[in-house]
């Protein structure tokens, strides 16, 4: 990689979040996928649950597995507090060697 091509990547890059598993719903701790986007690559959610802020990951199923999508963009709602709209990204986790 030439020394821009390395520039960018570091400017680019996402800074790291926190991970919140959503992999299964309980009372208060969900999330629901309103609009799929580029066949998944990016979606738009609605979710119950403190704590999620622009860039960490979110874990959601799919299909019998789980996917990581990184948070873009997150807006909380006034009532009920806990309850947000976000966009997402998908984000796969990195291969540990």
């Amino acid at each position: 990689m030439n020394l821009f091509g390395s520039f960018l990547k570091r400017i680019f890059r996402r800074p790291s979040g926190d991970t919140h598993d959503y992999s299964f719903s309980v009372w208060g701790h969900a999330v629901d996928v309103l609009r799929v986007i580029d066949d998944g690559a990016k979606l738009r959610v609605a979710g119950f649950g403190h704590g999620v802020k622009e860039n960490d990951y979110i874990i959601l199923p799919n299909k019998g597995q789980t996917t990581r999508y990184q948070v873009t963009c997150i807006r909380y709602c006034g009532d009920p507090r806990d309850m947000w709209f976000a966009d997402v990204v998908f984000s796969p986790r990195e291969v540990q060697a």
